[in-house]
């Protein structure tokens, strides 16, 4: 299946469950440069996906190089891969939804045990039907979006199962988190209970993993003020 943006702008994520909320993310083109943000802090980083080759994630004044383009053939490049991590925290946080007025894809949300996976697909002039042969079953794709000199944007998603050691390396990393809280908490105060984390795959390339937050990473700050 494939879905055509309007404009130069793909705004994307999953769509909330009971158990957990997602952050929405932002793919957009401009001149010949790709520019990858969550939705909500686009003014604060972003990864800078110049033609040059050049990549970079950018955080305030710090920035990580980003693996890629992976190249699958002459036709065809992966960037980097936006990943949503099927394991709820065990104390679920509902939060105030992330709504946008614009045009978002919304994809399912996520079954226990999979990934609801992301990737940039980078392309000279592939047609849809050519990208989906070298994806997984079921993937589906929102583009293209253009360069300046014609080359293609994509955005492919599918969902693929985590192993055991997917989930465990989740659930360790989201209890590493403290959030500080003083006073009354108002869960409005935090729009998205998630964290990111920037790793790169088996495959080379690299992938901005979200985690979903809990109750549980909340703690009373009792230091005074």
């Amino acid at each position: 299946m494939v879905q055509r943006p309007r404009g130069k702008i793909i705004r994307f994520g999953c769509r909330d469950t009971a158990d957990l909320s997602f952050p929405q993310w932002r793919l957009w083109v401009q001149g010949n440069e790709t520019y990858l943000a969550g939705r909500t802090w686009t003014g604060v980083s972003k990864a800078s996906l110049h033609s040059s080759g050049n990549w970079g994630f950018t955080v305030g004044h710090t920035r990580v190089p980003v693996q890629g383009p992976r190249v699958i053939n002459r036709n065809l490049s992966l960037g980097p891969r936006v990943c949503f991590a099927g394991v709820a925290p065990p104390k679920p946080l509902r939060l105030a939804e992330d709504h946008s007025s614009s045009e978002t894809f919304l994809f399912d949300s996520l079954a226990p045990g999979l990934w609801r996976d992301f990737a940039l697909l980078f392309s000279g002039s592939a047609k849809a039907d050519e990208l989906l042969k070298h994806m997984p079953p079921g993937t589906r794709l929102v583009g293209p979006m253009l360069h300046r000199n014609g080359n293609q944007v994509w955005l492919a998603t599918f969902t693929i199962p985590m192993t055991a050691a997917d989930i465990e390396r989740i659930r360790s990393e989201a209890a590493k988190v403290r959030i500080h809280i003083k006073g009354e908490f108002d869960p409005r105060h935090f729009r998205i209970p998630s964290m990111l984390l920037l790793e790169t795959s088996n495959d080379g390339d690299t992938m901005f993993t979200n985690i979903c937050l809990g109750w549980e990473n909340f703690v009373p700050d009792t230091t005074s003020s």
